[in-house]
């Protein structure tokens, strides 16, 4: 049986993030990012943060969502049909699946479910476009992420190892599900 704990306070809204969210999910990437080394994982994510034209491009392809509480950004996530090619490229798609990327929860509202109520979301919003599974993919070098997702509901796929040596990927993914009561997001 999954355990899950969702400890959320008050209503968590998500919303599209439009141009004028940049600098906020700039700032919440940054600081997963800084957050992540500190813990010695550098393979996750870069030390300082992803380019500032990057989080600009998800956001202006509406793939950047943002999630508040009582109106405060707290935490970002990415979703959309777009798989990283370099893990998912030699993995079939049997079912219509949606991929997660950066999913980023500020470290002051950590441990408070966020995450999890971000990936409900996410499962919801797919299951919404036609969705059957929500997939992700994580750097090898992290277990605890690992044991997060798994416990979660996701199922490790496989391991794939990059060719050029630039990385490694375990892959999960779980059936899309409407669960709880999320605010907001595009229909």
């Amino acid at each position: 049986m999954t355990k899950r704990r969702v400890t959320v306070s008050g209503p968590l809204t998500v919303r599209l993030a439009g141009p004028g969210d940049v600098d906020v999910v700039q700032s919440i990437l940054t600081e997963a990012c800084r957050w992540l080394a500190s813990l010695g994982v550098r393979e996750q994510w870069p030390a300082d943060g992803f380019p500032l034209e990057q989080t600009a491009g998800f956001i202006a392809e509406g793939r950047m969502f943002v999630g508040e509480l009582e109106g405060e950004p707290v935490a970002t996530i990415a979703v959309d049909r777009r798989p990283d090619l370099d893990f998912w490229g030699g993995h079939p798609e049997p079912e219509p699946a949606w991929y997660v990327h950066r999913l980023a929860v500020r470290r002051r509202f950590a441990r408070q479910g966020i995450g999890a109520a971000l990936l409900d979301w996410a499962g919801a919003y797919a299951a919404r476009h036609g969705g059957r599974v929500l997939r992700l993919d994580v750097n090898n070098a992290n277990p605890a992420l690992h044991r997060y997702y798994v416990g979660l509901g996701f199922t490790h796929l496989c391991t794939v190892h990059l060719d050029d040596g630039a990385g490694s990927g375990y892959l999960f993914e779980r059936p899309v599900r409407v669960v709880g009561a999320l605010h907001g997001g595009p229909a």
